[in-house]
């Protein structure tokens, strides 16, 4: 079988992660020849690890826009499957060929374009331009859940997201969790970190993982008595936009809370770095208010680390028992939690072996065996 893989939106973040596992994971599994179209800046990390099977092609750079990657996809893509013969393609981010010339497997993965508490956090910030963007491509990637062969979710949680949006005419989307596999370098989980009681967010800053509501719990537990410390992997500074999100007020926000003494700035931290950094933690935040599953979590759960996250549905279908959970959006509630599981070592501890045995649940292995069987089937139908 012929594969197209298009991933050409997967520059950054949990996109580049799930392109390296891809990789690692991908090419022993079955004799098929695959096309991926992967971003220009990823490609050289991938093509040592991708076998002869692979051919990467690459899309228009990250730096000419939506607008650039959309017309890519819906005019020039086509052209190229049926000049490489593709017999299907799988498509990792959001949006595919509304008239594919071959079967396609969507897969969902952002449940922003689905979360209405997003659109209207862009107008309260007052980003009418980017709101009316998001419109549009909420709008296409409704059109795109409609044109797949097959769809495709992480969570079943997404799922439901999507198909609300897609009306129900759309069959309830296939669920075919991300996984985790151990880093290569990875030995063990170590010796546990030293006092002060140190809590993490594995994030670059954007608005729906509400970084405000864990640095409001932060005030209120120190002002109570706690000691402890925050680490965020990504900076604030005035005026600084990171993938277009202003971390302006967060930054105002820190220190006007007296925080800065308190929380620690990494910046980005390298995927193959992040085993040293979940490993300096004693309980891992996921405040996000909308989520397509939390891989964060997972990598916290399989690294031992207890979790404690917003109460939205991913995060519940993916944590089950072995997190801790409060309110979205809900300062106070995220402060009582952190509360308990400080006074509660025993907790800690159950928490630690829920999470290393709940994660075992999900391996990169079979996401990837999945989704080829939902390609062979998109393929034959």
């Amino acid at each position: 079988m012929r594969i197209a893989i298009n991933a050409v939106s997967s520059t950054a973040g949990g996109g580049h992660s799930y392109l390296l596992n891809l990789a690692r994971t991908l090419p022993p599994l079955a004799p098929h020849q695959y096309l991926l179209y992967a971003p220009a800046s990823v490609a050289p990390s991938l093509a040592p690890l991708l076998g002869p099977a692979f051919e990467i092609a690459a899309g228009p750079p990250p730096e000419a826009g939506y607008l650039s990657r959309l017309l890519w996809e819906q005019m020039s893509l086509p052209r190229e499957l049926r000049r490489w013969k593709a017999d299907v393609l799988i498509s990792a981010g959001n949006f595919c060929p509304l008239r594919s010339p071959v079967p396609v497997v969507l897969m969902s993965r952002n449940a922003l374009y689905f979360t209405p508490r997003y659109l209207g956090d862009l107008a309260g910030r007052g980003h009418w331009a980017w709101a009316a963007r998001h419109l549009l491509m909420t709008r296409l990637a409704v059109l795109s859940a409609r044109a797949a062969r097959v769809n495709v979710t992480p969570t079943a949680a997404m799922g439901e997201l999507v198909r609300g949006a897609a009306g129900g005419s759309l069959a309830a989307p296939r669920t075919i969790p991300f996984g985790f596999q151990p880093w290569p370098a990875l030995n063990g989980s170590g010796p546990a970190p030293p006092p002060p009681f140190r809590l993490l967010i594995v994030s670059h800053y954007n608005y729906f993982r509400s970084f405000e509501t864990a640095l409001e719990a932060l005030a209120r537990l120190r002002a109570h008595g706690h000691d402890l410390r925050l680490t965020l992997s990504t900076r604030l500074e005035p005026g600084l936009r990171l993938g277009g999100y202003d971390t302006t007020g967060a930054y105002r926000l820190l220190h006007r809370l007296g925080l800065a003494d308190a929380v620690t700035l990494l910046g980005a931290v390298p995927y193959d770095e992040l085993p040293r950094l979940y490993a300096s933690a004693h309980a891992v935040l996921c405040p996000s208010y909308a989520e397509s599953f939390g891989q964060t979590v997972l990598e916290a759960m399989a690294m031992g680390v207890p979790v404690i996250a917003s109460a939205i549905p991913a995060h519940r279908e993916v944590a089950g028992d072995a997190a801790l959970f409060f309110t979205a959006g809900d300062p106070e509630d995220l402060a009582r939690v952190c509360a308990g599981l400080l006074a509660d070592p025993a907790l800690q501890a159950a928490l630690h072996a829920r999470g290393r045995k709940r994660a075992e649940a999900f391996t990169w292995r079979r996401h990837f065996e999945d989704l080829l069987a939902a390609a062979a089937e998109a393929a034959r139908s």
